[in-house]
Parts: C-alpha cells; sequence; structure tokens
C-alpha cells in the first residue's frame, strides 16, 4: 500500500507546474500523522486512540472562496480490548474530501480554512490477535472534515478534523472512526 501513496504523490507533484500557471487553481501535496479513535466502541469492546499516517493532496479552485476535492491515503489505528486480548486494528484506506472554504493569500503567508463531507473506501485490515478482518468492518464510510492551514510562500502546516458517520464495525453498535489529522505540505 505504501507504492500507492507514492504514487499519488508522484502524479499529483508532476501536475503541479502546470498548475502554477493557472489562476485559481492550486495543487496541495501534504503527508502528516493521525491520531484515530472510535466514537462509541462496539459492544463488549473498550477502545483507546493511537497514531496512524495519510499522503495525499487536494485541487483547489478559486482564489478566495473555493470548492477543493482531494485524494489521501491513509492507515489509522485503533487499540481495541475485548477483556481477552488487546490490539491495535489497522485499517488502511483511501480517502476523497470534497471542501469548500476561504483562503485569504497575501503572496508570502496565507491560510485557509474549509469544510466539506468525505466519502472513504477501505483496502485492507493488518494482522491482530483480536481476529478482524477487513469483512468485520464497514468498507464504505461516509463522514466530515474540518481542517485549516497556514502557509509561507509555499510550504504550508495542516490540521483537521475528520468524522465518520458510518459505523466502523458492522453490526457492532459502535460509532464511527475519527481522526485528527497534522501535517505539513507544499502548494502550487
Amino acid at each position: 500500500m505504501k507504492v500507492h501513496g507514492w504514487l499519488l504523490a508522484l502524479s499529483l507533484g508532476m501536475a503541479a507546474p502546470a498548475a502554477a500557471q493557472v489562476p485559481g487553481l492550486n495543487i496541495d501535496l501534504r503527508a502528516g500523522v493521525n491520531i484515530t479513535s472510535i466514537g462509541d466502541a462496539p459492544d463488549g469492546v473498550e477502545t483507546d486512540d493511537d497514531l496512524g499516517y495519510f499522503v495525499g493532496g487536494d485541487i483547489r479552485f478559486g482564489e478566495f472562496f473555493f470548492i477543493q476535492p482531494g485524494l489521501y491515503f491513509q492507515h489509522q489505528t485503533v487499540n481495541f480490548d475485548n477483556g481477552l486480548d488487546s490490539d491495535g486494528i489497522g485499517v488502511s484506506s483511501f480517502m476523497i474530501p470534497l471542501q469548500v472554504g476561504v483562503d485569504v493569500d497575501l503572496k508570502i503567508l496565507g491560510a485557509e480554512i474549509g469544510v466539506g463531507p468525505t466519502l472513504t473506501f477501505n483496502t485492507s485490515v493488518g494482522d491482530n490477535d483480536l481476529g478482524y478482518v477487513k469483512d468485520d468492518l464497514n468498507n464504505t464510510r461516509f463522514g466530515g472534515l474540518v481542517s485549516a492551514k497556514a502557509y509561507v510562500l509555499f510550504i504550508g502546516g495542516f490540521i483537521g478534523y475528520q468524522f465518520d458517520f458510518t459505523e466502523a464495525v458492522k453490526n457492532g453498535n459502535g460509532g464511527g472512526f475519527n481522526q485528527w489529522m497534522f501535517g505539513l505540505g507544499v502548494n502550487f
């Protein structure tokens, strides 16, 4: 799965010089860490936050007001404890956000805030002591993302909160994945 992330970054990176020529079109590439939890633990399980990572980017259309579709490969991990065993459940997925927002660009400094829906497709679940496999999870998840970014020249910091409306575990009567995302990136 790491190959997919690198291929995504490479393909977006190759498009960046073209985007630099078009006013109102920007490409943001970023990577970072996420801290993932589950809103409500599934029946019979206690959960705890854990670290993961993400890599991907967005294409922003517009100068002050914008619409911004994106694509991210992410690995989210949550610790599960059923009283007998405990382990981190690692879920790899592709997240597709579609944000709208405001971007203030002062050429050297800038800031942006955005909000919008997300669609996430699970690709795999790592080996774990609890026996969870991909088929035990809801593999298509709907949610939302609220984010902010500040940048100097073309390097920026990113913080986002992404939440799922879809339960993480099938028939688990639990909540969805929630994650804080912290990253660095470049803007073309």
